[in-house]
């Protein structure tokens, strides 16, 4: 068997790549930020997901004796932005629209590894949703997402996303499929005569949901999702197939105490041997309305990431795996707020902060990330 290298001590910077709409930024750590760390012990982790699952499996119990009187309508729309409570249910359009500045503490120049910096970005997204008020045949619901984030120094990190659903429900359980588009990396600075995107990422997945309870204040979720990953020729090694599963339990105490928990798993099938790996995810949050105008959230995520790679050398390319023995590890913190502004219902200011730490078993490959984001999310809709 291969002697996987022990952890290091973090003595150098490494670019930050996360999956999905919130990690598509490649981020690096500054060399001031580094830190000496010690191993972590699982226990703490153990601690938080049986923490999470007992209120859970107590939150169920009570959600069988919970009598319809005693559902606050208010708690139910903490599972959505706080603009959408403005939103008619007769109505049949619906749309949000997001803007956001931000700065991230780290990010590296794709052309030149030694170079990072701090970045400011703008984030814009956008939702149109029809919804089928007749109780026509399928689909229930149509919805569109469109993201797009630009980086104003750093154009090779600039990302879209397109994103279309159909929603059908029946009674409690709803059935979602959706496909993810996203063209990312749309420049690569100082490559002359290279257009078109670094490589796009195409995604689909089937999410089936189900409220349990009077009121309904227990949600489960499971989803799945099939991930293609398409490289630029001369960096076509890359080329990836990921499968993965999830599962979400959200349940609803009261309109201040707002729990989840989801666990993920997938594996990344690529076509050359050195960048498959194997992926646990497990996140933890709690929403709570502070007031009839004020929402705060809070988000937990643990990632761990081992890279299946069979040998140190690869024989047919003649190339070395640098990813052999490679065994990641990442925290994430993430706090939100959202805020309707006064006489303004459907205009709502947000800020949000995310800490992430990320750790690996090879060197150069630890990081820290700051991020501040402020910004505001407008929503209107239109009756039939």
């Amino acid at each position: 068997m291969p002697q996987v290298p022990e952890r290091r001590s973090r003595r150098a910077c490494h670019c930050e790549n996360t999956g999905g709409a919130d990690g598509l930024s490649f981020l690096a750590t500054q060399p001031w930020a580094a830190k000496a760390r010690t191993q972590r012990t699982p226990t703490r982790y153990i601690a938080i997901l049986s923490a999470f699952a007992i209120l859970l499996a107590s939150g169920a119990a009570a959600a069988a004796r919970r009598r319809p009187g005693d559902d606050n309508a208010s708690g139910d729309a903490l599972a959505k932005p706080l603009a959408k409570e403005s939103a008619s249910k007769e109505d049949q359009w619906h749309a949000t629209f997001h803007l956001e500045k931000g700065h991230i503490s780290n990010v590296r120049y794709a052309n030149d590894p030694l170079r990072i910096e701090g970045a400011w970005f703008n984030d814009y997204r956008g939702e149109v949703s029809w919804r089928n008020l007749r109780e026509r045949p399928l689909p229930r619901e149509l919805r569109l997402r469109v993201r797009a984030k630009f980086f104003p120094e750093f154009s090779d990190r600039d990302f879209i996303e397109i994103k279309p659903q159909i929603h059908q429900r029946f009674g409690r359980t709803e059935a979602i499929l959706g496909y993810v588009y996203i063209p990312r990396r749309l420049k690569r600075e100082g490559e002359a005569g290279v257009d078109g995107a670094y490589f796009s990422r195409h995604a689909v997945d089937l999410t089936v949901q189900r409220k349990f309870g009077k009121g309904k204040p227990l949600l489960v979720r499971v989803r799945t999702e099939a991930q293609w990953d398409d490289y630029r020729s001369n960096v076509d090694e890359r080329d990836s197939f990921t499968p993965e599963i999830s599962g979400m339990m959200r349940m609803r105490y009261s309109p201040l105490f707002v729990p989840r928990v989801k666990l993920s798993y997938g594996v990344r099938d690529a076509k050359r041997d050195n960048y498959n790996r194997q992926e646990v995810s497990f996140a933890a949050g709690v929403d709570s309305r502070v007031s009839e105008r004020l929402v705060l959230r809070f988000r937990f995520r643990k990632d761990w990431r081992n890279y299946s790679v069979p040998g140190r050398f690869d024989y047919a390319n003649g190339v070395k795996n640098k990813d052999f023995g490679r065994d990641d590890e990442a925290e994430q913190y993430e706090v939100r707020m959202e805020a309707k502004l006064p006489c303004f219902d459907s205009l709502l200011l947000t800020a949000r902060y995310r800490y992430k730490d990320g750790d690996s078993t090879l060197p150069n490959r630890d990081y820290i990330v700051n991020e501040f984001v402020l910004g505001f999310t407008y929503l209107f809709s239109v009756g039939s």
